[in-house]
């Protein structure tokens, strides 16, 4: 994930957790089965790798192709 942040040029914050801190509420309440990575962008939360990836992709310039047709099959 940390990648692909690093691809399009956007600042991100690394935050290392304990294991005992993912069984925290305030870490459930981002990933409800307490496992990391866990993804802010406002007042979204994502904690699924490619969900992530996709997101940042489809917010971001560089991962994907601008053309609808590329973008299509480059998700398949």
């Amino acid at each position: 994930m940390r990648w692909a942040l690093e691809e399009v040029g956007q600042p991100y914050a690394v935050r290392p957790l304990s294991f005992a801190a993912m069984k925290q509420p305030a870490h459930l309440a981002l990933h409800p089965f307490g496992q990391i990575p866990t993804y802010e962008d406002g007042d979204l939360a994502l904690f699924e790798t490619g969900a992530i990836v996709l997101h940042i992709a489809e917010t971001h310039a560089g991962l994907l192709p601008a053309d609808a047709h590329a973008r299509a099959r480059a998700k398949s």
